[in-house]
């Protein structure tokens, strides 16, 4: 029966990785996202400043305008974005949103790294342009209140960082702990030993790796917690082999190998759904 288990997890973890399906523009882009306080009434439009162009994103001028944007009202917004012009050389891009109400402007794409947020009101016909901002997040938040001069906070979502953090460990010891369980890691010392190592690895790992999240995205777990992971088998490898004597050397080998296999493919599986 346990080593029906093994192999069940060995063929799980191996023909998923090899499962999935690999496209040239998959994986985490950088973001920036924009709650909007104490709004216009009415209609605004919405959009990023930059100083060049970036991805998919080209500067609109007055040639290029009728091509991009048909609508009138759309283009009084667009002309409105021309208009403006600073000693920096911030410019409208062919990304605008047409927006109401208190809500998140959202640009998921390719943002530009260095902006000014501008807003212009259909109803009063005033646009409203932010300080420059150089963005340092890879997906970066911020609150920009429209009454109050365009004055930008960024919002680092502690909170949220926070329970995803807390989130991971939990997840990381339970899987762990239990699989332990099945193949017959089941005595007081050996559930301490699981939960205690797991606990100080699986911390020291995941407040590593969101510390490197911050700025450099979703592709820190990709590319770094491979190698975290590894160093997490090594340290939990030795540490169980002198714990666990009682235990077979062998299953024990395979046990660290595919729990730390496991919790390894479940994070780039939340990555990429």
């Amino acid at each position: 029966m346990k080593k029906l288990v093994i192999l069940i997890i060995a063929v799980f973890f191996i023909t998923g990785l090899a499962s999935r399906p690999v496209y040239a523009d998959m994986g985490p882009k950088p973001s920036v996202t924009i709650n909007i306080s104490n709004p216009p009434e009415g209609t605004y439009y919405v959009t990023l400043l930059g100083l060049e162009e970036y991805g998919p994103w080209s500067f609109v001028n007055e040639e290029n305008m009728d091509a991009i944007v048909a609508d009138e009202q759309d283009k009084e917004a667009y002309a409105a974005f021309l208009e403006y012009s600073d000693e920096e050389g911030y410019r409208l891009l062919n990304y605008v949103d047409e927006c109401s109400g208190d809500r998140e402007f959202s640009w998921s794409y390719y943002p530009p790294d260095n902006f000014r947020i501008a807003i212009y009101s259909l109803k009063d016909k005033q646009l409203k342009v932010s300080e420059a901002i150089e963005k340092e997040a890879f997906d970066a938040y911020y609150d920009v209140d429209y009454a109050g001069d365009m004055k930008v906070s960024e919002d680092i979502k502690i909170q949220r960082r926070l329970m995803l953090f807390g989130f991971r460990v939990l997840v990381t010891i339970f899987v762990e702990l239990v699989l332990g369980i099945i193949l017959g890691y089941r005595s007081k010392m050996e559930i301490q030993t699981i939960i205690i190592v797991n606990l100080i690895t699986q911390v020291t790992l995941n407040l590593f790796m969101s510390l490197f999240e911050y700025s450099t995205g979703a592709w820190t777990w990709m590319i770094l917690f491979p190698i975290g992971e590894f160093i997490v088998f090594v340290i939990e490898l030795i540490v169980y082999l002198l714990k666990f004597k009682n235990q077979n050397k062998f299953k024990t080998i395979l046990y660290t190998m595919f729990a730390n296999g496991l919790t390894l493919y479940l994070s780039f599986i939340s990555l990429v759904l």
